[in-house]
């Protein structure tokens, strides 16, 4: 397999697991679940950054991962916020 593909499926699978972690783990408060899960995102981030840096495809998919994952971090806060209110 190309190199590009293996380090491509890694990183995938490393954030696909942040996402899973996003949706299941305890929603106890809007600040603390937030930054809970920033850490996480910048933990892995940064990882993966010190890893692929130097090749700026992998970089650039790092850094896509990572705005994805914030993204669903905003759709589960919208969803909690909905379900206090209802």
């Amino acid at each position: 397999m190309n190199f590009y593909k293996i380090k491509n499926k890694i990183i995938y699978r490393k954030y696909r697991m942040v996402k899973k972690i996003i949706w299941n783990i305890r929603y106890s408060g809007m600040k603390s679940f937030k930054s809970d899960i920033m850490t996480l995102i910048n933990t892995v981030n940064s990882y993966n950054y010190l890893m692929y840096g130097e090749y700026n495809c992998l970089y650039e998919l790092n850094t896509y991962y990572a705005e994805m994952c914030i993204e669903e971090m905003d759709k589960r806060l919208k969803v909690e916020e909905r379900e206090v209110f209802e």
